[in-house]
């Protein structure tokens, strides 16, 4: 029935070329193309697994409570456009866990795609797995590509990733200022403490402030050193070129207090100024100094 369908369509398609002056080479090229076209309707996905592959990979290691991705490169070195879905199948040591299909894309020919395909791992236990990945397609599928991941326990990770101090005169006041990054994957309280220290290692003063900083995120914070006021023990402060030493202890739990490497900056004392103007403005700045550190 359907041959018969096709030799009256294409019976018809001639009969309309030769009426309108077509050549006869032009009628039997298109003639043999449409016999040719209905014997092998599929012949261009014929030898598609050799042209679609899977040419990257990769999950990161995650914890719970974080959000996992598979990372995805497919290839098409073929001349056609290819329908796909990725079919992801995750194992351990106790055999199949689940199974991830993704959505329907389209890859043409020639053509690289990257595809990063979320999932949830609320069901995934703590431990070591594989990822075993498999692209369908017109019925046909690509090799097998395998890769590895951890699911970690949640986790919390701090570091300073920057401090400074401007440079001031003495008797002035110096600002401090740092960033802290929150690497894990909780929240976490913190206290982070500034400490000035001189050529031998002798700690003149420390500041201390406390903070808060989401997972995954980083946090600005600015605070300020008066060198007009007492300082402990009454060392004698003098022009100069100061270390500071920036150190963060953090925690989810109160019980439980991790600290962060040191970070090592310094800071510039220029010597007192004569001019009046200058003295003054460091004056008011070590009132405000004094009266914001009252009020906080």
């Amino acid at each position: 029935m359907k041959m018969q369908f096709f030799l009256i369509k294409t019976g018809v398609q001639i009969k309309y070329m030769s009426e309108h002056n077509f050549s006869r080479d032009m009628l039997f090229l298109f003639a043999s193309m449409c016999i040719i076209g209905s014997m092998f309707p599929s012949i261009s996905y014929a030898a598609l697994s050799d042209y679609v592959s899977v040419s990257g990979f990769e999950v990161e290691d995650t914890a719970r409570g974080e959000s996992l991705f598979f990372d995805i490169a497919i290839n098409n070195s073929g001349t056609t456009h290819v329908l796909l879905n990725p079919h992801i199948r995750i194992f351990n040591g106790a055999g199949l866990q689940d199974e991830v299909i993704g959505e329907t894309v389209q890859v043409y020919s020639y053509r690289n795609k990257k595809l990063k395909i979320p999932y949830n791992i609320s069901n995934l236990v703590v431990g070591d797995y594989t990822a075993h990945l498999k692209l369908t397609y017109a019925g046909d599928e690509s090799e097998e590509s395998i890769t590895d991941f951890v699911i970690l326990e949640p986790y919390g990770s701090l570091l300073i990733t920057g401090a400074d101090a401007v440079p001031s005169r003495v008797g002035d006041v110096v600002v401090f200022s740092a960033t802290v990054e929150n690497e894990g994957s909780l929240d976490l309280e913190y206290s982070l403490s500034f400490s000035i220290v001189d050529a031998f290692d002798n700690r003149i003063d420390t500041i201390d402030v406390s903070g808060h900083v989401d997972r995954f995120s980083a946090d600005a914070v600015q605070t300020s050193w008066d060198t007009g006021g007492e300082l402990p023990g009454n060392y004698p402060l003098s022009s100069g070129e100061y270390g500071l030493m920036v150190e963060a202890t953090y925690w989810t739990d109160a019980d439980d207090v991790s600290n962060s490497p040191i970070f090592l900056s310094n800071v510039q004392l220029l010597p007192e100024s004569d001019n009046y103007f200058d003295r003054l403005v460091g004056a008011i700045g070590s009132i405000v100094f004094k009266l914001f550190s009252f009020l906080s």
